[in-house]
């Protein structure tokens, strides 16, 4: 329900016009895919990476904002850790994501900014894992967190 509430001051259509935008100039040959361009980088290139860098960022936030509504909310202590687990999970992803904005502004693929930004990425997915699809053995280690 959190979803919702907040599409609601975020009209769909911004996404979905975001979306087909960034589609079509994702499938457009002047795009490298990822690749070095020969010469010059098209400016379609930047666009695309920068509309679909948007579109994660909308929807990392989208879900980060519900998980903190939902800490507020929940009493057990073991469900708001395993929130508080999933939302810094979020916080290292806008992290990754703020490392490959500064990377693509260096100008050069893949440049050093890229080596924090991976390690961010392997650390938030490894805390979504944690917090969301929690293992028995994490859990164990949780209960007797949360019951101190």
């Amino acid at each position: 329900s959190n979803f919702y509430d907040i599409t609601k001051k975020m009209p769909v259509a911004i996404y979905l016009f975001i979306y087909v935008i960034t589609t079509l100039l994702i499938i457009l040959p002047q795009n490298y895919y990822g690749t070095i361009a020969p010469g010059r980088v098209s400016i379609i290139r930047v666009l695309s990476q920068m509309m679909l860098l948007v579109l994660f960022l909308i929807a990392v936030l989208i879900t980060s904002i519900g998980n903190f509504k939902k800490m507020r909310i929940v009493e057990d202590r073991l469900i708001k850790n395993r929130l508080r687990i999933s939302t810094l999970g979020y916080l290292f992803i806008i992290g990754f994501l703020l490392f490959y904005v500064i990377d693509a502004m260096t100008g050069i693929p893949y440049s050093i900014w890229m080596i924090p930004g991976y390690a961010s990425a392997m650390i938030g997915l490894t805390l979504l894992y944690l917090g969301f699809l929690t293992p028995s053995w994490f859990e164990k280690i949780l209960v007797r967190i949360s019951h101190k």
